[in-house]
């Protein structure tokens, strides 16, 4: 990659949530039969289950929000929680209004398909907040205090970022690192 081109996210998993009802009664959810055996009596106070054709994760919690991870885009999870919606409806009282999906977190990666110093490049970083402890963890975690997200770097080039709720808030990160590695000459 280079300074200004823009960078190919690949999006590895969305996290989303949208409120479906004012509330769950989960002991009453668990006596229906799609949801019958799926929590742990007692350990947890919501419903959690693999559910649709990619076996995605989906947890119903008593206030009345879904939550939906591991897809791969903003359609999978909007078309998940319609199902999820679906299949609750046939149990109990729903809003009638439409749904607001809320993204929560984005996990992306990006291969800049050459492989870093991370030592020199965490001697760069020394203003910034990072960590680098590669007897622990072979990547350098960068935070930068006034954006949202966090970027893993590995020495293979591989960068991945999370904690964000969009690909702008990424593709900000990314300018910011690809400035400081062509700074040190990688």
């Amino acid at each position: 990659m280079t300074g200004n081109s823009k960078p190919i996210f690949a999006v590895q998993n969305i996290v989303a949530t949208a409120r479906l009802a004012d509330s769950f009664d989960i002991p009453r959810l668990m006596a229906f039969d799609p949801f019958r055996g799926l929590a742990k009596k007692g350990r947890q106070p919501w419903i959690g289950f693999r559910f649709g054709p990619s076996n995605r994760y989906v947890a119903i919690y008593p206030r009345g929000n879904v939550l939906v991870t591991g897809c791969r885009s903003l359609v999978e999870a909007s078309k998940l929680l319609h199902s999820v919606r679906g299949l609750l409806a046939s149990v109990v009282d729903l809003r009638s209004e439409p749904f607001q999906v809320v993204v929560q977190n984005i996990v992306a990666t990006l291969d800049l398909k050459c492989t870093l110093k991370l030592e020199p490049l965490a001697a760069a970083l020394s203003a910034q907040n990072y960590e680098y402890e590669p007897e622990q963890f072979p990547a350098l975690i960068l935070r930068f205090p006034d954006e949202q997200g966090v970027i893993l770097i590995f020495s293979s080039g591989k960068l991945v970022f999370t904690g964000g709720r969009n690909l702008e808030q990424y593709s900000h990160l990314y300018v910011r690192i690809e400035t400081i590695l062509t700074e040190i000459g990688r």
